[in-house]
């Protein structure tokens, strides 16, 4: 036989069973649940599989199907782990997002109120407070600012005690006068 003609005798005969079979195949798998673009998509991957190995194909018909099945199913769990994936980033992310707002602005209301408060206090106690929530110790606070530890001492007690009375005051404020 001349290898041209058994060439173009395959093509016709595939070209015959791709128009006879490609609605049957897609039709088969919109009943397993596929949409139609899912079906075409896979239909059309078993079918230029079937056209690349059709002088070995011993039923083409079955062969078709069950490739395109597999195609499907294959399709569908790639579409599900990539939508899972979406989800779940689409989900983490807003709810991240907002929870890291949320955090940096009440980080930032901290500061100012924090800010408030110890612009409310001497400069001397404020330069200690500060130092001390810098992790500083008394000792250290008296050497950097050339007071000794006794005078530390005396200024951020004095400073806790006002800002503990401020703090009561904003308290009992936010409540109507009443504790």
């Amino acid at each position: 036989m001349d290898p041209e003609r058994t060439e173009r005798t395959e093509r016709t005969e595939f070209e015959t069973f791709f128009r006879t079979e490609y609605r049957r195949v897609s039709k088969v798998l919109i009943v397993m649940g596929a949409t139609l673009e899912e079906a075409e998509d896979a239909v059309a991957v078993a079918m230029i599989d079937a056209y690349r190995h059709w002088g070995s194909i011993d039923m083409p018909k079955a062969w078709v199907h069950k490739a395109a099945m597999r195609q499907f199913v294959k399709n569908r769990q790639r579409s599900r782990q990539g939508f899972r994936r979406e989800v779940q980033v689409a989900a983490r992310a807003p709810v991240e997002d907002a929870i890291a707002a949320d955090q940096d602005l009440a980080a930032v209301e901290d500061q100012q109120w924090v800010t408030q408060m110890l612009d409310k206090l001497p400069r001397a106690q404020r330069e200690v407070i500060a130092l001390i929530m810098d992790g500083f110790g008394t000792k250290e606070i008296a050497e950097l600012l050339g007071k000794r530890e006794m005078t530390v001492r005396q200024h951020k007690s004095l400073a806790r005690r006002s800002l503990r009375e401020t703090l009561e005051d904003t308290r009992t404020g936010a409540h109507g006068g009443e504790r």
